[in-house]
Order: C-alpha cells, then structure tokens, then sequence
C-alpha cells in the first residue's frame, strides 16, 4: 500500500523570503529534482497555502555577499537552453543590508514586474532593489515566448541581513563586491532647476523614514533603488506660479542647487545630484549623503560639556574653521550656522559609546544651504534670531563675517547646554547683550575676537584658524600652543551673578517682538526688527534697589525664565 506524499516542510528558519511560481513554467522549476529542498509553504496574502523556493543564507551560495542565484548551472536550476548559466541573482548590499535583483544574463532578459522600479537599459550592473514595498514579481525569458515568472513573499523583511551573511567566510579567490563595474556615472546635478539636462539618468528611490521638516518641505531617509545604498532626500516644496511666493521661493531653491554644485569639501555634506519631482510640479528632490545626526542631538548628551570634552572642542572647532575658510575663500556666505545644521558621523576608531560620551570624536558636516548667498548678492535678512549677527539687525552690509558670529554663539550653546533657552529670546538687544557680555570674562578669552559687534573688527575664519591652529589647520590632537576655547566647561555660572535679560531690558519701553525663530525677510518686518535693534541696543542705566550693587556682570549664558 503506497503512502501519502509528505506536504512540503515549513520555510527555513534563516529564510529571508520564497519565491512562489505564477505560470506553469515556473512551477516546474519546483518539480526539478535538485531544487526539491529549498521548497516549502507559505502563506499568501489571503491565507492560502502555497508552495515556493526558499531565499536566504542558508543557500551555500559561491560569494559571500550572493543570497541565491539562479540559471541552469545556479544554485536554483532551471533546465531550459533559453535560460543563461546564470540567469540572475539576489545579492546584498555589504554595507546597508539592502537586497538586490541583479540581472547576469547574457541577453539582458530578466525583468520586474512593476515599470517604475525595472532595471534601466544601459545601466550597469543591471540591478534593483526588491523589498517588501516594491519589486514583489519578476520574470525572465522572452516576451513573446516562454517565460518564468515568479512572485516574492517576505518571511523576515527588517532581518539584518548583512549580519547574518558576514558570518560565512569564503575564498580569497571568489571574494567580490555586489558591484562588480561602477555605476554609470551621472552629473553631480541630476536635472537643471528649470528644465531637464538631456542623457542624465534619474535616481529612482524609496523613502525609509522622516528626519526633519520646516517650512520649506522636509527631509527623509532613503534607499537607492539602483544600488541599495543609502541617502538623505530634501524634498523642497515649491508654491504654485500664481501665488507670491512662488518667483522668490524658485529662485532661493535654484541659488542652493547652483552653491552645492560649485562646492566639494570635506566637512560640507556630499552633494549627490538633484531632480525634481515625477508627478508633481511643486516639489524638488535634493539627494545628500546620511550622516548619524546633528550636534544639536549630541547636546544634551553633555557631548561638549566636562573636564574631558576639550579634545572634542577642539575637534569640532578646527572643523568648522575648515569649511568657514572654505567658503569665504569663494565669497559664499551660509547664512544659517547653528547646531541644527552641522551634521555629525562617529569616526571608525572612536568607541562605540551610544551616549555620544567624551571620548568620542566625529566629524562634521556643514550642511542646509537653503539661504546660502553669493556675498554681493546677500542683502535680504534671513537666518534663526539667536545666531543673526548684530550688523543685520542694523541694517549694515552682509559679510562672511557673519557668519563668524554665528559660529561663536553655536560654540556657546554647545558649551552651556542648560542655556539652550538663549535660542526662545526674541529681543535683538537681550540676545547680543547675552553674548558680548559672556564672551567678555576671561574663560572665553579665545573667542572674544569674533564676536566683536562690530564687523570690521571681528576676526575672520582665516584669522582665527591662524590664531587657534596655525595657517596649515588640520584636525590632529591639540597642541600645547593651541587657546584654550572653554576653561572649566563645566563650572556653574554663581546665581548671584546672573541678572536676566528681563532685568537688562526692563528700563525700555520697546515691546518684543512674537516669539520666531526664523524670518525670511518680509519688508515691514525687517523694518521692525531694525527698529527694536537700534532702539534697545543703547547703554542701559545701571540696576538699582536695596541691596543690589549699581553694576553686574554677566558670567555665562544664563538660564532665560520668559
């Protein structure tokens, strides 16, 4: 009496996902003898029982980085002369864990099923990404004849992959990349603002998570669907022709493309390409590289803060002092230094402290040049409150030195993380009084020269550079003959000798100005906010009452109470 045929087995424990025949020609692929352990079932979208292939590193595949391959002589064998050797294979991306399809056939004949995310003729290596959201069906063969095709269901979708494969070990002899040829290379801009550059291919791309958003669009993590790799995407968001904001909002978004463009340094985020939208007429995709964060995360972490956090200064400070040079040697002004817009990555060496602690060191980034400007061209008053240099405020011409002041009240911030209100203060005059008058006492004797209100004798990027580190800056460890930027950096500020800037201001009749950070430059505001500044930003009469001395210092930037 013959026994029942056994059911397939579940799918493999290390099974990342089956692919499961939708013709009859794939599902004699399952009938070959010598692929009769890789089946097992699975479960559809509807809870039926279906049999497939399973893909994962359990496959003893010859290349560390290869899932799986398939062809007549693969590790999936399909026994047709009209298939290649190698047909094609799903490969993973070393670096992000990312999987690709990979078309190896001499015919160039394997295909996705969706025409949005399909390999692009000419591109090469001829790879996609297949993922959960896109690419779930593939096919290979002729179009007019015989075909294969296949859908893919995911078992474990956010598996780390590159883990797991980074295990195997194989010959020196067979050890490859993904990659085998570079990608075809592509302008660093991907498209012209205005009208599409002809022969420059598109990046197609998916979308992984939100970073950051304002009011000019946002900013998402995302993966590459050519390669796998991994970028940041500033999704700008352009209002339509009939309104007003339309002319000065293109032109600033086609002033940052043209600055990214001219600009490669090594503390400047990677500039990889633009586009703009497929769909839409009203958005624009700037394509950078990923960083781990901004400083402005490390802040609270005490990053900068503590006997030991001088190095990381330091390290910091030479850096940007780097890129400031840089740019100034170009006559490009940023505009908008602050915390949040100098991004950080964790050296390879540095340890592997989650905390962000004092012993290690990053490097960092300038990034969002959304208000950058060519120094003839800057006139309008844009940026965030706290970090606007005083001469804006006084309606004096715009210089790089600007944005030298900025960078101080950046370190000062860094520094005095508890004094992270400064940045709520909507007074011109409470916030420059806070500053002069905190660079003024000795412990900040290193930066006292660039943030003198007036710009003439602020010191320069290059000055300071020369100053702090010599004129060949570099960002090895300090040196004995380096400045000391912050002297016992974590020294409260006596309770006695903080007065608010409440009490600065309070003999003033000027009304403040509705708390906003950020302004970008309407007429009649800018006119106001110069009115304030120049009326506030005369000497005040000292402090009387009982028991109050008719002059006190402020020692450091204070905790503001609004």
């Amino acid at each position: 009496m013959s026994q029942p045929a056994a059911s397939p087995p579940q799918p493999h424990a290390l099974s990342i996902f089956s692919i499961i025949p939708r013709n009859s020609h794939a599902e004699a692929v399952l009938q070959h003898p010598r692929n009769a352990w890789l089946v097992s079932t699975v479960h559809g979208q509807d809870n039926t029982v279906l049999r497939g292939l399973n893909i994962g590193p359990h496959i003893a595949a010859t290349a560390k980085w290869t899932l799986a391959t398939i062809g007549r002589n693969a590790d999936i064998v399909v026994d047709d002369a009209q298939v290649s050797r190698t047909q094609c294979s799903f490969e993973v991306n070393d670096k992000t864990g990312a999987i690709l399809c990979q078309d190896k056939s001499s015919r160039q004949n394997t295909h996705m099923c969706d025409p949005t995310y399909d390999f692009e003729a000419g591109r090469t290596p001829r790879q996609v990404l297949v993922s959960p959201e896109i690419n779930r069906e593939f096919w290979f063969g002729t179009r007019n004849g015989k075909q294969w095709h296949f859908a893919i269901i995911w078992h474990q979708g956010d598996a780390d992959v590159g883990q797991l494969l980074n295990s195997r070990i194989e010959p020196s002899w067979l050890a490859r990349t993904i990659v085998e040829a570079d990608t075809a290379p592509c302008s660093r801009i991907m498209t012209r603002v205005h009208t599409p550059a002809p022969g420059v291919r598109r990046i197609k791309w998916l979308k992984r998570g939100l970073l950051g958003q304002g009011s000019f669009g946002e900013v998402w993590s995302a993966i590459n669907a050519h390669d796998g790799n991994v970028f940041a995407v500033k999704v700008i968001k352009i209002p339509d022709q009939s309104s007003a904001s339309h002319a000065s909002r293109y032109q600033s978004l086609k002033r940052e493309v043209n600055i990214l463009d001219k600009i490669s340094h090594p503390n400047i985020v990677e500039f990889i390409g633009s586009q703009p939208d497929e769909h839409t007429t009203n958005e624009y995709h700037i394509f950078m590289s990923l960083a781990d964060g901004s400083v402005y995360d490390l802040i609270p972490r005490q990053t900068y803060r503590g006997p030991d956090a001088e190095a990381e200064l330091h390290n910091f400070f030479n850096q940007m002092l780097n890129v400031l040079v840089y740019l100034h040697d170009q006559n490009i002004i940023h505009r908008d230094i602050k915390p949040q817009n100098i991004l950080y990555t964790r050296r390879e060496q540095a340890p592997d402290d989650d905390n962000g602690g004092a012993g290690a060191s990053y490097h960092y980034q300038l990034a969002d040049f959304g208000l950058s400007k060519i120094v003839d061209t800057g006139h309008t008053f844009v940026g965030t409150m706290c970090y606007i240099a005083p001469e804006l405020f006084r309606d004096c011409e715009q210089t790089t030195k600007a944005d030298v002041w900025a960078l101080v009240v950046t370190l000062l911030v860094m520094v005095r993380s508890q004094d992270c209100k400064l940045v709520k203060l909507c007074n011109p005059a409470s916030i420059v009084s806070h500053i002069t008058e905190a660079i003024e006492q000795s412990k900040w004797g290193a930066l006292r020269p660039m943030a003198y209100e007036d710009p003439a004798k602020r010191e320069s990027a290059r000055e300071v550079r020369a100053r702090m580190y010599g004129s060949a800056s570099t960002t090895s460890t300090q040196s004995q003959s380096q400045e000391t930027i912050v002297a016992s950096v974590a020294t409260p500020v006596a309770g006695k000798d903080v007065v608010s800037a409440k009490k600065r201001v309070r003999n003033t009749k000027i009304r403040q100005i509705a708390d906003h950070k950020e302004f970008d430059g309407g007429a009649q505001k800018i006119h106001y906010l110069r009115h304030v500044a120049v009326k506030t930003l005369t000497p005040l009469e000292p402090l009387r009452g009982r028991g109050r001395r008719k002059h006190r210092d402020i020692s450091g930037l204070q905790e503001i109470r609004n």
